[in-house]
């Protein structure tokens, strides 16, 4: 159930979900939301293995770095040093 200002997850009563129950409420979104191979390789485990999935996305579809960094609100330093986990070849780069 959405919330009512669009939040994928809320509590029964549509309200924020506390910090100390948010890890349960994922672990049973990827129970529903995952096939049993993927649960088991640990795919999305955390909600943070969202953002460094995407800016690693991002970067692989050839995103121009400097606009991964801004939307990350990263410098392009900590983009590399962090989320770039693959090989870039030069000149195959664009904006997207």
């Amino acid at each position: 159930m959405l919330a009512p200002d669009g939040r994928l997850f809320c509590n029964a009563a549509g309200n924020y979900i506390d910090a100390s129950a948010y890890g349960i409420t994922w672990r049973r979104a990827r129970e529903a939301a995952l096939a049993l191979d993927e649960h088991a390789i640990e795919l999305a485990k955390r909600p943070y293995d969202l953002r460094h999935a995407g800016i690693s996305f991002w970067l692989a579809s050839g995103v121009d770095p400097a606009e991964c960094a801004r939307r990350a609100g990263q410098s392009i330093q900590v983009l590399f040093r962090y989320y770039a986990k693959f090989p870039l070849k030069r000149g195959i780069m664009r904006t997207g």
